[in-house]
């Protein structure tokens, strides 16, 4: 069989040998290796070609390496320029805010400086000062059309540039709402400004040439009203304008936006002049979305300026338990003070005063809100008077500088003659004489001072508090006569009528007040330690402990009604029992002076040292007249 080999042999013919002398190859480097091995001369042609060949692999190493570096820039420069492209479509599609483009302007007034350019950044000034000047406590998240800061000017400019690239991609591919006008002459030498947002019909506002920055005025209020209803509607408040702003919270609810109307809603409630007016609208609001928090929050703080403490307490608890939605739906600062007040008040009605006035003092930095911050001292101090602890009342005022009276009296113009912490104090050492000429000093104040839409009235409460003083100090007939005028929901107020019939001797008047008290606020504890109160008045002890029993279990964390439970021990005759009981509250309020002169008279009876250790802690705190007589007496 014939085997074929090589590619230029016929099929079944071996190749042929090479001739002698010839190369079996044509490759040069086959050649000069094959003769290199035959020639160990270093100089030979072979060799030469073989060097050259190395130095040429080498050139092209290094050029294969720049290569590659080449390849690697214009890539990277690639990259770059995409992802610039990227950025610059993305920030255009992100765009927001409002673009005042230069407005049209006569030529008399560009030669006197007014030229378009210019009137655009004085209607720019105006609206940012206006934006500046809205003190909302809406989340701008929940805005439809929502500007955030970002207002410009937009000059454009010859040519193309990246500067004109971006402006036409924002305005293609962007939100942003985009303001124009024209300034003209009238026949009769007049000027007209007109505004207009986007292509929207123009508003016009006409006037002398020296009523030109009235005129601007107008024009951004204008587009502040059609682009921020809301928010314009709230500068309006923020002006005094109440009457115009009602009628923009008005057209709000009568929209088709869900949102605005809730908010139209609840702008409503803060121009309502009465508090039935204002919870209508509030739940109005909540009932188009229940878990709309900013309803909740005003709504419980409503009801409870109107002593409807079990509802505000719920309400309250209602807000607390939807601050996801408090967050989203109000401005991070707003939701966090008022999540902050909102757990305050409901520790306070419980009777936690020690958390009550920790929450308090944290509230004095917590608010974004101007009248929020002013007034944020002054209930931190109050509230550490409800805790008897009034070394950190003074403390806070002091800090603050609000011990001097006419400071106070600078916030009761603003606030009101409510505004006040002396009463407070009073009844924090139980001086109820005192308290007595404060609060009536408050409420004949109240009856002419001129209140804001948004001010609480808060003369049911304060007569709660001038007749419980009555009471205590055997006035009853004025007692009563500060009591009628409430409402029988006021739950204070009725608390207030069960006391006064207690200390006027009629038992079974102050059951119905006080059982009646314990019905319209049944998870809370005051009702039952206020029916405490009034056994004790009556002599009855053992029912006097029954309520104080009740009121411990619903405020587990409240001195009184321990104090109450040791009083009526001791008038039982059991004074170790009386002391523990004692010993418990001063546990919960540790500067309550008159608390440590009743655990002192109860220790008294058998524990010399710890009762003179008693009395002695007692006249180192605040008390009132007769304790501080009574203390000095018994030390002496």
């Amino acid at each position: 069989m014939k085997v074929a080999r090589g590619g230029d042999s016929k099929a079944g013919e071996l190749p042929k040998a090479p001739a002698a002398g010839v190369p079996p190859t044509t490759n040069p480097i086959d050649i000069a290796l094959e003769t290199g091995r035959h020639d160990p001369d270093l100089e030979s042609p072979a060799r030469r070609v073989l060097q050259k060949n190395e130095r040429l692999i080498e050139a092209q190493t290094a050029q294969l390496g720049r290569q590659r570096w080449r390849d690697f820039i214009i890539t990277a420069l690639g990259v770059c320029v995409l992802a610039g492209a990227c950025l610059l479509v993305w920030d255009a599609s992100q765009a927001k805010g409002v673009v005042v483009e230069p407005f049209a302007a006569p030529p008399d007034l560009v030669e006197r400086g007014l030229s378009g350019p210019v009137l655009a950044a004085q209607m720019l000034d105006k609206l940012s000062r206006m934006q500046a000047q809205t003190e909302s406590t809406r989340a701008a998240s929940t805005y439809a059309n929502d500007w955030g800061g970002d207002i410009e000017i937009e000059i454009p400019n010859t040519g193309v540039s990246i500067g004109e690239v971006r402006r036409y991609l924002r305005a293609w591919l962007g939100d942003q709402t985009r303001l124009s006008g024209e300034v003209f002459r009238l026949t009769d030498g007049r000027l007209a400004v007109t505004t207009r947002v986007g292509t929207n019909p123009a508003t016009r506002g006409e006037g002398a040439e020296a009523n030109l920055d009235a005129l601007l005025q107008q024009g951004a209020e204008a587009i502040y009203a059609e682009t921020q209803p809301f928010r314009y509607a709230v500068w309006l408040v923020q002006q005094n304008r109440n009457d115009e702003a009602k009628a923009v919270f008005q057209a709000l609810v009568a929209g088709s936006d869900k949102d605005e109307r809730l908010w139209g809603y609840y702008g409503l409630s803060n121009l309502a002049e009465t508090s039935a007016e204002r919870h209508r609208n509030l739940q109005a609001a909540l009932r188009l979305n229940p878990r709309f928090t900013p309803a909740m929050f005003n709504l419980a703080m409503s009801l409870g300026a109107d002593g409807r403490e079990e509802q505000g307490y719920t309400t309250l608890g209602d807000f607390v338990a939807h601050a996801a939605d408090a967050r989203r739906e109000l401005q991070s600062g707003w939701a966090e003070d008022m999540l902050n007040q909102a757990h305050l008040i409901r520790a306070g009605i419980v009777g936690d005063t020690r958390q009550a006035s920790q929450r308090a003092e944290k509230g004095i930095g917590l608010s974004p809100w101007s009248q929020g911050t002013a007034s944020a001292p002054v209930a931190a101090a109050v509230a550490y008077a409800a805790a008897h602890d009034l070394p950190a009342a003074r403390r806070v005022l002091q800090e603050h500088g609000l011990l001097a009276p006419e400071a106070m009296a600078k916030l009761q113009m603003q606030f009101g003659p409510e505004f006040e912490y002396q009463s407070q104090f009073a009844m924090s050492v139980g001086d109820w004489a005192a308290a007595r000429d404060h609060v009536a000093r408050v409420l004949a104040a109240s009856s002419a001072f001129q209140r804001g839409p948004a001010q609480a009235d808060l003369s049911a409460g304060n007569r709660a508090v001038l007749a419980a003083a009555h009471a205590r100090l055997g006035q009853i007939d004025e007692a009563r006569a500060a009591i009628i005028p409430t409402k029988l929901d006021c739950a204070p107020c009725v608390r207030a009528r069960g006391l006064v019939e207690a200390y006027a001797g009629n038992g079974r008047a102050a059951d119905h007040w006080l059982r009646e008290s314990v019905r319209i606020t049944p998870s809370l504890p005051t009702a039952h330690a206020d029916w405490a109160e009034a056994y004790l008045v009556r002599r009855d002890p053992a029912r006097a402990i029954l309520q104080a029993r009740l009121a411990v279990e619903k405020g587990p964390n409240w001195a009184e009604p321990r104090k109450f439970w040791g009083d009526a021990l001791m008038m039982q005759n059991k004074p170790s029992e009386a002391a523990r009981k004692y010993r418990e509250a001063v546990r919960l309020a540790p500067n309550w002076g008159a608390l440590h002169l009743a655990l002192g008279r109860a220790q008294a009876a058998g524990q010399t040292e710890a009762a003179r250790g008693s009395f002695s802690a007692a006249s180192r705190m605040d008390l009132s007249p007769a304790d501080r007589t009574a203390v000095t007496s018994l030390l002496n």
